[in-house]
């Protein structure tokens, strides 16, 4: 079949209105298409097997070329090794029936769509682009270039997050000899390219600068050059400067036009270092804090004139100092020169001078800071240290260059988030020193932050070759096999360190953690107590070892250990925290409450303090509002923390405010759709609103993810009881019975539902069983009572009255019961005296006005009679 039949029937499906795509795909059924593109298309579809929604991509032509499926694999590779919050998540790939790949369904909107619509403030453009970059450094330090950031490829979810998709043409790393970005070969979309990249030469800086183009055209709604075709863009890419964008929109902040021009600069040394960098600026921006980039002014307008002008302005300018320099030599050079000529070798000698000052100051600062890293481990692990004494290694390259300060150069510039130059020193200090064993150590510790695990590896042996006996170097590489889960070797690697150094404070702590990982509790009790020998005044010791005496039940031993931690470090709110967490575990609640409010108050943000802490108010102290307070914090510190939404439903449904809990039930189902619990309390408010549909759909569905959760049947039993489907609602009531036949709540629902169809020796029976679980329940005795006034033995409905008031002294509907019970028997003083009680209720129990009025009227006392008779006909009007 060639091409054009094809396009022609694929017209035809259209044109009549059929839809094009498949209706499944191995395991996905296909709800629409969402995207196509030359070489396939994007659907929504839904995964059967883990029941979620996915965007499903797939290839749609027949024979595709080795370039085309290199692009698709290759977005493949690269969003299966980006794991990020503000990146596409991709679920899983596969070549049958037709190559594919799947990635999370995303419920928002593109950028693209917002600028479109003018829907961008500053503030929501700055948010957004801040998630971009976070998700942008994120590809950057796996070795990942995206070369095809724009507004289309950043999506905003309904919840404010933002997600970066689309890596088909991202670049993995220099090493593959198969890319799609050959030199020469232009990849991306010409509207965000800079010029490198419409060279053929992407870099990272590449994706700094389409960054700045989607800011400029979100600012200026228009892009950076307007173009009839790629040519003519390319053309002004490469030789055209940008109109800055407060020339078409004034109301732009000048120091937003200032970052967005910097960013789109032609040249990369002129924009930002790196995407850290950029994420830096905008978020000093955001904070008001100072920027490196610089406010547009009219000067820089005259330099861009010049740059645009050359000849004129070069012309002009040698015209004007050829006559100055002709006018000045004529007039000045008889007097001059011996003048001139003094003074220089002045100038020189000085600057000469101010140099050997300058080296020898610099080289006594490294002197300094030399001593201070090798001798005072607080400061070598002080990051703002490091970072202020980074500061002065650029004056150091241009004064006092040594080969012998490769080291410490490296070691602070890796301290002060500079891994790039850390490495380049590292790498020049080995160069300089191949036998020295730090250099080593060092590098291999920044490979493994790096995540370079197997660069790591290679030095790590090198220093164990050169050195055996370095103690440091075996606990290093233990470190990384630990965290690969290569547990044998871990072992190994920390034993010969604690063989080599028996005082070595940190081996001691990270065998003991091996061991309480792999389950070892004794074994790591003993280490952690060897290394608080060692080290007594290490709180980290003591915090670890309360935390395993915790989780072995052995409570007196780890509060002693939160104790003496807190003595040790009592300025660190973290450790209030998780002596808070032991009061938790151990339901002391209100000295849990006090150390978590003490974190709090020490500005710990940790969102399992504010959930714990609402928990304490939710169900120690009821304090409602407060608890919502704090759920909501935790949710503004975690977003994707579950167990605060449903909490916080929970709370919303003590305050009755069914519509709230019913909101965080949804959130809770949108992120876990097989969270059974979340179904049926959602269920449960929204028979509180009447929607008695949705009700029945939540119920059904718990049951369907959790065919034992006899609480839901009991619940859907009364649902079904309250429309008269009693066949149905005796089901669920046998079916919960069955599950759990101590469930007392289902008896006392099948007895009611015994009762409703006079089934009285059922019910009865059921009532005695539903006591004999709770005789501490109050409402079964009310039931029961209600069932013997039915079968008119009065005694025994008032013996079951009388005990249920006992049990619960403020349940309302008991007194309206027994009052209605002497109202019957004629004992008008008890009925009014109980009845009286319920007034409160009014709203609840309009009768009772009814009631009061039938026992004054009995008494003939007309006038109580008569006032609550009116009372009556005003809740009956209402």
């Amino acid at each position: 079949m060639d091409k054009t039949h094809v396009q022609d029937q694929t017209k035809r499906l259209i044109d009549n209105g059929a839809e094009t795509f498949p209706k499944t795909f191995a395991k996905y059924r296909i709800e629409k298409e969402l995207g196509r593109g030359g070489m396939g298309a994007v659907y929504k579809a839904y995964d059967t097997q883990s029941k979620i929604w996915v965007a499903l991509k797939r290839i749609t032509k027949e024979n595709v070329g080795r370039q085309t499926m290199e692009r698709f694999l290759r977005e493949i590779a690269t969003t299966a090794k980006l794991n990020h919050p503000n990146i596409v998540r991709l679920y899983e790939s596969g070549m049958s029936p037709q190559p594919y790949f799947t990635m999370e369904h995303i419920e928002g909107y593109t950028l693209s769509h917002a600028i479109h619509n003018r829907e961008l403030g500053e503030q929501k453009l700055l948010d957004i682009i801040i998630q971009v970059c976070k998700g942008l450094l994120h590809a950057h330090r796996n070795k990942v270039m995206h070369r095809d950031i724009k507004p289309s490829n950043i999506m905003v979810t309904k919840d404010g997050v933002i997600k970066v998709m689309d890596f088909g043409l991202a670049k993995l790393d220099a090493s593959q000899t198969q890319d799609l970005s050959r030199t020469g070969n232009v990849v991306g979309t010409f509207f965000y390219m800079p010029p490198e990249q419409v060279l053929g030469k992407a870099t990272y800086k590449s994706d700094i600068y389409s960054v700045g183009a989607v800011i400029y055209e979100a600012l200026t709604y228009r892009t950076i050059y307007q173009g009839e075709s790629p040519m003519n863009v390319m053309y002004q890419i490469l030789n055209e400067n940008p109109i800055p964008p407060r020339q078409l929109n004034p109301e732009i902040s000048p120091y937003f036009e200032a970052i967005c021009l910097k960013c789109i600069a032609k040249k990369e040394n002129n924009r930002y270092k790196s995407l850290r960098q950029l994420l830096q600026e905008l978020e000093n921006f955001r904070d008001d804090k100072p920027i490196i980039a610089k406010k547009y002014t009219k000067w820089d307008a005259a330099k861009i004139f010049m740059s645009q002008h050359k000849i004129i302005v070069g012309s002009l300018t040698c015209i004007f100092v050829i006559f100055i320099a002709a006018f000045t030599f004529t007039l000045k050079a008889w007097s001059d020169s011996e003048q001139a000529r003094f003074r220089a070798e002045q100038a020189v000698q000085k600057k000469e001078q101010q140099q050997r000052e300058i080296r020898s100051s610099l080289h006594k600062v490294m002197k300094i800071l030399n001593y201070a890293m090798y001798h005072h481990e607080p400061l070598r692990e002080d990051k703002k240290f490091c970072e202020l004494s980074y500061q002065i290694l650029p004056d150091i390259e241009k004064y006092g260059h040594s080969d012998k300060w490769h080291f410490i150069k490296a070691y602070i510039a890796g301290n002060a988030g500079e891994d790039q130059k850390s490495m380049e020193y590292y790498n020049k200090a080995i160069i300089n020193d191949p036998k020295n064993v730090e250099n080593y150590i060092n590098r291999g510790r920044l490979y493994a932050q790096l995540g370079k695990i197997n660069e790591a590896f290679v030095d790590y042996n090198k220093a164990i070759e050169l050195k055996p006996s370095h103690f440091q170097v075996y606990l290093n590489r233990g470190i990384e096999y630990f965290k690969q889960k290569q547990y044998e070797k871990a072992l190994r690697d920390y034993n010969k360190a604690i063989e080599l150094y028996p005082s070595f404070f940190d081996a001691y702590m990270k065998r003991a953690l091996f061991y309480a990982t792999t389950k070892q509790y004794t074994k790591a009790v003993v280490d952690y107590s060897k290394a608080i020998e060692i080290n007594s005044h290490s709180y980290q010791g003591y915090i670890n070892r309360g935390i395993l005496y915790l989780n072995l039940q052995q409570y007196a031993k780890a509060l002693r250990d939160y104790n003496k931690a807190i003595e040790l470090k009592p300025e660190l709110p973290l450790l209030y925290a998780q002596r808070g967490h032991f009061f938790y575990n151990t339901k002391q609640n209100r000295k849990a409450y006090h150390d978590y409010t003490k974190a709090i108050d020490m500005k710990l943000r940790d969102f399992k303090v504010y959930h714990f802490r609402g928990m304490i108010y939710q169900l120690t102290f009821k304090k409602y509002n407060e608890a919502v307070h704090d759920y909501t914090m935790a949710i503004k510190i975690a977003p994707k923390n579950i167990d605060s939404y449903y909490q916080r439903a929970q709370t919303y449904t003590s305050q009755k405010k069914y519509r709230d809990s019913i909101r965080d039930y949804t959130k809770v189902i949108e992120m876990n759709d097989r969270h059974a619990e979340a179904y049926f309390h959602r269920g449960i408010a929204y028979s509180n609103v009447n929607d008695y549909d949705k009700t029945l759909r939540d119920y059904n569905k718990a049951i369907a993810i959790h065919p034992q959760y006899f609480q839901v049947y009991n619940n859907r039993g009364n649902l079904y009881a309250d429309v008269k489907d009693y066949d149905r609602a005796l089901f669920d009531y046998n079916k919960a019975i069955a599950i759990n036949p101590r469930y007392f709540k289902a008896y006392d629902s099948r007895g009611n539902l015994y009762k409703n169809q006079k089934k009285y020796r059922k019910a009865l029976s059921d009532y005695n069983k539903a006591i004999q679980l709770a005789p501490n329940f109050s409402r079964l005795y009310n039931n029961r009572g209600n069932l013997y006034f039915s079968l008119k033995d009065y005694q025994k409905a008032l013996n079951d009255y009388n005990h249920s008031i006992k049990l619960q002294p403020t349940f309302f509907e008991i007194y309206y019961n027994r009052g209605y019970l002497y109202l019957h028997l004629r004992k008008y003083n008890l009925a009014i005296n109980d009845f009286k009680k319920v007034v409160p209720m009014s709203q609840t129990f309009p009768e009772v006005y009814k009631n009061l009025y039938i026992c004054y009227k009995a008494q003939n006392k007309n006038k109580e009679a008569q006032r609550y008779l009116q009372k009556f006909q005003q809740q009956t009007n209402k």
